[in-house]
């Protein structure tokens, strides 16, 4: 029962225009606390950009250093001169320790270099020679021992045949 009657009375009540005047009102109150004055509230000195001009054109200008482009010219030139040139004194050195010509051996060495030719030919021949003997021999004494191992098997086939019957 008690909660029915909650919230009936609030003992508060607003005037009925009150949230339709509250903005003019809260407008018309801060226009008279804070009157604005229509004057400038700073006053520069005559003629105070006209000197402050010279001062900021005296520290921000520079002056430019005049470069000389015949000078420039001359240094890139003689630079890439250089480097062609050492470019091709270093191809050309390279070249000349990597060719022989056939003037610079001596008939000393034209003659050891056909001899070691020849010898090497010589010795492969005589290592394939001896290898084909030693396969050959190899077979005829695998033959032999062929022979003798079957005839052994056979011989003790033929006594394992005999005591069985």
């Amino acid at each position: 029962m008690e909660q029915d009657k909650l919230h009936i009375n609030s003992g508060m009540k607003v005037p009925e225009t009150y949230f339709d005047d509250f903005e003019k009102n809260l407008k018309n109150r801060i226009d008279i606390e804070f009157i604005i004055t229509k004057e400038q509230g700073f006053k520069i000195p005559e003629a105070y950009f006209e000197q402050s001009r010279e001062s900021i054109l005296k520290f921000t200008t520079r002056k430019t250093k005049t470069f000389y482009l015949p000078i420039v010219r001359h240094a890139v030139a003689s630079v890439l001169i250089l480097i062609v040139v050492s470019s091709i004194w270093i191809y050309i050195s390279r070249n000349s320790l990597e060719s022989v010509q056939f003037s610079d051996l001596t008939s000393l060495e034209i003659q050891n270099y056909l001899n070691d030719i020849y010898l090497e030919d010589d010795k492969t021949y005589l290592i394939l020679e001896q290898l084909e003997a030693v396969s050959l021999n190899n077979s005829i004494v695998n033959e032999s021992q062929n022979m003798e191992n079957l005839g052994n098997y056979l011989q003790e086939y033929d006594y394992n045949i005999e005591e069985n019957y």
